[in-house]
């Protein structure tokens, strides 16, 4: 049994930041190409890219997607187009879409925690496991041992003249 007390490889903070980064600008790619075939699919291609951010690049970079996400969607796809300005009427989309991305981030990073965990945890079991079968093992092997020795003792009495067996 072996064990490997290796960490998952963690990317450097800027290369984890440039995957948040490429992910949605990936996402708006997307979403401003397949625009005008289908309608306005922009929801999809954003939470995707916050999620896989969390997940690949840690809670950081996942939080840097929801908000390059956020300022995409509200330049690109709230009216008015190309501007930051938000209408009472669009506010509860721009809101319940937010909440959704800062949902999925929290989500991802929690998932990931327990997951390192539950590594972490089998890791100190099979590490604890592996101790104990070598001791069991050094303890059998030192009862063979004076198992032996005992037989030897007494075949070496038995042989002895005037002894009983």
């Amino acid at each position: 049994m072996q064990t490997t007390n290796a960490k998952p490889r963690q990317f450097n903070p800027l290369l984890r930041c440039a995957l948040a980064i490429a992910l949605v600008a990936a996402a708006l790619f997307l979403s401003l190409a397949l625009q005008v075939s289908f309608g306005n699919p922009f929801w999809l291609f954003f939470p995707v890219a916050v999620i896989a951010s969390t997940w690949f690049g840690g809670r950081g970079p996942g939080w840097l997607a929801v908000a390059l996400s956020t300022l995409a969607v509200l330049y690109y796809f709230i009216p008015p187009i190309r501007s930051f300005a938000i209408k009472p009427r669009d506010a509860p989309f721009v809101f319940a879409f937010i909440a959704c991305e800062l949902i999925a981030n929290r989500l991802i990073s929690w998932r990931k925690q327990i997951e390192e965990s539950l590594r972490q945890s089998r890791d100190e079991l099979e590490a604890r496991v592996e101790e104990r079968t070598v001791e069991l093992k050094s303890a059998n092997d030192a009862l063979l041992n004076q198992m032996a020795e005992q037989r030897r003792t007494e075949e070496v009495h038995c042989a002895l003249p005037g002894a009983h067996p």
